[in-house]
């Protein structure tokens, strides 16, 4: 998948969740009463929350899927793929139970003779690792229970983007989480003024389009 391909992806799928904001939003000509207004907002920001966490996941898995079909080396690929292709690795180095074969029977509960056993054999193997193909695992991808700016930042770390790119919309988008989770919990009943919603409408697909 070329750069082309993923800007036109990341394009589209703008371009359809914004349509349908649009289409929901629209739907307040035909509401005449101001507080009615104010209330039917309430269910905007919730679709607007929904809009944020699913475009930012496609966005995020379009890049992995982009890094997986490249199939580079891991020697020719950054420290940020090269550490998630070799998740698995570091998960057995550092938490697995396979034993030194000299020492298995001998000692077999010398914990920190084995972890070194496992560190030694991973790096008379280093060679052979570095001529693997670069592939990152989607699950890498987590938005948790809330993509909160953190987690978002989170993300971009673990993939080796630039963890600050959408550090300018912090702000405005823990708004929109905190007042989208206040909705969920029977908050925000006087729901919200045309400033307000517009104010977290444009953070979110402003910063979509960062990602193009």
């Amino acid at each position: 998948m070329n750069l082309a391909a993923i800007r036109a992806e990341l394009e589209n799928e703008q371009t359809w969740r914004q349509n349908e904001i649009r289409f929901l939003r629209n739907q307040l000509a035909h509401i005449p009463s101001d507080l009615e207004q104010m209330q039917y907002r309430r269910a905007l920001v919730v679709m607007l929350y929904a809009h944020y966490e699913g475009f930012c996941h496609f966005a995020l898995l379009q890049y992995v899927k982009a890094v997986n079909q490249a199939a580079m080396m891991c020697e020719e690929a950054t420290s940020a793929i090269v550490a998630g292709t070799w998740a698995k690795v570091f998960t057995a180095m550092e938490t697995g139970d396979q034993k030194s074969s000299i020492f298995r029977s001998k000692l077999p509960d010398d914990t920190q003779l084995h972890l070194f056993a496992r560190r030694r054999d991973f790096i008379e193997q280093f060679a052979y690792f570095t001529k693997q193909a670069a592939q990152i695992s989607e699950d890498t991808i987590n938005t948790e229970s809330n993509l909160w700016p953190v987690v978002m930042q989170k993300n971009l770390y673990l993939l080796g983007l630039d963890h600050d790119v959408f550090s300018h919309h912090d702000s405005t988008i823990s708004r929109l989480i905190n007042r989208r989770n206040s909705i969920a919990h029977g908050g925000d009943d006087n729901g919200f003024t045309a400033k307000e919603y517009e104010d977290l409408e444009s953070a979110v697909f402003n910063g979509s389009s960062a990602w193009k």
